[in-house]
């Protein structure tokens, strides 16, 4: 468990942001802790000062940062692969199924895109997305059950929703892609670095995760765990030098793919942003995944109590095991426009969006910094 003294000494020493801002606006993307800085800044001096002198530095350190990902979902190193984005990473397993026509998608209506566009892009082979839709926010094992048939190739869902912080019950929809034998594919990314996800307790055949969010990490920055079970049955669309066994052999053209998740990068990575990566999982690891999410469950807990005592209506499901670090409530009492200034001119950093706010504290902010948006929040529109 984080204490006040815990998280008081973690944003000294890692996050200077605190001293400017309330930043509350995690779901969007995070602040970078001061190890990440300086672990980026070491790459970059290194090159700037040495070239490729000390690339074997560089490529060690992409394995640490890989090594580290696994052990924070509980997987084996070499079904991690690096990626930019979550749509990169929806897309190595999208585009790598053998589909026919009238094969089928199961997701939901109002996924984030990157989890409806790629299905989409097959219209025209024939293949069919189906929609499910939430009942009071919530989205039912039993209802995607209800929607998967003998052609259902793939179901793909957010482990938690960007649009009202809903936390999917992976494991009983994972039991019913299991017994189906059909892909269970998750968008990780609004979870992965608030949320304990233990890979080996859940049958989730790919996750993709975008580090930018709660991984604390730069932009282009990501990972795809593809099973081993999986790896064979899916396709390896983007191919290049480092997609195969004999990587640093250029001319010695022999196209055996590298026999673990590592064959979808097909080229060099994003070094500076797995530097990055590495610093920000050490300090994910060292604080304890366990005791980050207990900090930000209580987090959002206090400020869903402040927001009910307040009137405001939540969108958010609260109820046990569907909490995540996003609150979402509708803002009625004053225009977005007006509310944001208002926010800003307060150093407080939320999201603000047609008719709802959504806030997503992180471990680090603290109980005053939530009574303190509450407390803005509800003064009078001045409009």
């Amino acid at each position: 468990m984080l204490t006040d003294k815990d998280v008081g000494l973690i944003r000294e020493s890692e996050f200077p942001v605190t001293k400017e801002w309330i930043y509350l606006n995690h779901l969007v993307r995070s602040p970078l802790p001061n190890c990440v800085v300086l672990a980026v800044n070491s790459y970059l001096t290194d090159r700037s000062l040495n070239g490729i002198i000390h690339s074997d530095n560089w490529f060690r350190t992409v394995e640490d940062a890989r090594g580290l990902v696994a052990r924070l979902i509980n997987c084996q190193s070499n079904e991690i692969a690096f990626i930019k984005n979550t749509a990169e990473g929806i897309c190595h397993i999208a585009n790598g199924i053998d589909w026919h026509e009238g094969d089928n998608v199961v997701t939901f209506n109002k996924e984030y895109p990157c989890n409806v566009y790629p299905w989409m892009n097959f219209k025209d082979r024939g293949v069919g997305l189906r929609f499910v839709h939430a009942t009071d926010g919530r989205i039912k094992p039993y209802d995607i059950k209800n929607l998967i048939d003998e052609r259902t190739r793939v179901v793909n869902l957010s482990f938690v929703q960007f649009t009202n912080g809903f936390r999917s019950n992976l494991r009983e929809i994972g039991d019913i892609c299991k017994e189906k034998g059909i892909i269970f594919l998750v968008d990780g990314t609004q979870g992965v670095g608030a949320l304990r996800l233990d890979i080996k307790e859940i049958n989730i055949d790919a996750l993709a995760v975008e580090g930018r969010k709660w991984l604390f990490v730069p932009d282009g920055t990501g990972f795809l765990y593809c099973s081993k079970e999986l790896l064979d049955r899916i396709k390896v669309t983007e191919v290049g030098a480092a997609s195969v066994v004999n990587a640093r052999d250029f001319l010695n053209y022999d196209f055996t793919l590298l026999p673990d998740a590592c064959r979808f990068e097909s080229g060099i990575l994003n070094i500076v942003g797995i530097y990055g990566l590495k610093a920000a999982l050490k300090l994910i690891i060292e604080i304890g995944i366990d005791a980050i999410e207990e900090r930000i469950l209580l987090l959002t807990d206090l400020l869903c109590q402040g927001l009910k005592e307040k009137g405001y209506q939540l969108l958010s499901p609260r109820c046990e095991g569907e909490k995540s670090g996003i609150v979402s409530f509708i803002n009625d009492r004053c225009p977005n426009q007006e509310l944001n200034k208002r926010l800003m001119d307060k150093k407080i950093s939320v999201s603000v969006k047609e008719d709802m706010v959504k806030v997503s504290p992180h471990f680090y902010n603290t109980e005053e910094e939530i009574e303190r948006f509450v407390e803005i929040l509800t003064i009078p529109c001045l409009l």
